[in-house]
């Protein structure tokens, strides 16, 4: 899973004498084993936080997927290596005002020391430019959507502040790790044409992804009608 680490570290800015819901939920347990790379509060560094190593550990000494049941795996994401088409790497996703000016989201792009966010808080106040190295063009990736700029927007909004909003949606759930096929470390991989490959590939007895680029865990007609159909094979 991928949330973009600019929208991760902006979390703890949020006012409050407690941690703010959307900060307890980026450093929740479940977080900081599913997300690919998770921004830490504490250092202010960007990684694999240990209880995904963990995780990671303990479902390969067990045999990673149960060896008895049939595995069918299915992906709200594209499976011929087209992604989001109006999500492009390096552009503005959200800019925020009022409590937070100038407070920038951009989308995730290649290279070394990429901006991904500047964040910018008033009171107390607080400014901080995070960058990523290494990262694939996760933002538009094929995969199932999750609306995490707009969420983040409407909350700031409700707040009594400003937003605009330029890209609501971002890859939740790359369509290539939904299906079991390859990591997403790299470009070349997380952009990779899965539709047709041999099962025998993934981790997965089959596999069905979408066609059109759908939100993640949305029971489309395609692939309940695809998943039903496994029933009689």
């Amino acid at each position: 899973m991928s949330i973009p680490v600019g929208v991760q570290a902006f979390a703890y800015l949020l006012p409050g004498l407690k941690p703010h819901p959307f900060a307890q939920q980026m450093n929740s347990p479940a977080a900081r084993q599913m997300l690919w790379q998770h921004y830490d509060k504490t250092t202010k560094k960007i990684g694999v936080a240990p209880e995904r190593t963990a995780l990671l550990n303990e479902l390969e000494r067990v045999g990673q997927w149960p060896q008895i049941p049939r595995k069918l795996a299915v992906s709200n994401g594209r499976g011929d290596g087209i992604g989001l088409p109006d999500v492009g790497p390096g552009k503005v996703a959200l800019r925020l005002d009022v409590r937070y000016p100038d407070t920038t989201f951009y989308t995730q792009a290649q290279g070394d020391d990429v901006t991904v966010a500047y964040l910018n808080r008033l009171i107390p106040p607080t400014k901080q430019t995070i960058t990523t190295s290494g990262f694939p063009e996760l933002d538009g990736a094929p995969g199932g959507t999750l609306a995490t700029y707009e969420i983040l927007a409407n909350s700031i909004i409700e707040a009594g502040g400003k937003a605009d909003l330029r890209h609501p949606k971002v890859c939740f759930v790359p369509s290539v790790s939904a299906v079991d096929i390859l990591d997403f470390e790299r470009q070349e991989d997380l952009y990779a044409r899965v539709d047709g490959l041999d099962p025998s590939q993934s981790g997965v007895d089959a596999f069905c992804c979408s066609s059109t680029t759908t939100p993640h865990t949305l029971p489309t007609e395609e692939l309940c009608t695809w998943l039903i159909g496994k029933f009689d094979d």
